[in-house]
């Protein structure tokens, strides 16, 4: 089977590597690292459920700043 970067033209590619970027910032912002975050995708955790822990974290950051 082709990887994603060997089916898709140079601006799906971009894209591809922003979106990517744009989920690592927020997930160290989170406190978690890039390698806990692939460590936690490769034993099977979905890229929606890694979006509501990084999403349930940033909430629980943001209630003890206030």
């Amino acid at each position: 089977m082709a990887s994603f970067c060997e089916r898709s033209n140079g601006l799906e590619q971009a894209h591809f590597l922003r979106t990517v970027g744009k989920l690592a910032r927020a997930g160290e912002q989170a406190g978690f690292s890039v390698e806990e975050m692939i460590e936690m995708l490769n034993s099977g955790l979905s890229v929606a459920d890694l979006l509501n822990l990084i999403t349930h974290r940033l909430f629980q950051l943001s209630q003890l700043l206030q």
